[in-house]
């Protein structure tokens, strides 16, 4: 749960995030995820045009709304 594993990782959809070692070793025993559901996950959330929309957002949170989407 530390860095950008919340960000990058949906919790049963694209992988797990797992608390300790022991817990990441028996999810890797099991994985149990098909590869499709990983690459429609990683399709829509880290597409090109979904990067740029959330830039664009976040670039008009920080300078007050002077950047509107």
């Amino acid at each position: 749960r530390r860095g950008s594993v919340p960000e990058v990782v949906k919790d049963g959809v694209s992988g797990w995030i797992c608390d300790s070692v022991d817990e990441l070793a028996e999810r890797a025993r099991n994985l149990n995820i098909q590869p499709q559901t990983v690459r429609n996950y990683v399709e829509s959330e880290f597409s090109l045009d979904k990067m740029v929309d959330r830039y664009v957002e976040l670039f008009a949170e920080v300078s007050g709304g002077a950047i509107r989407p």
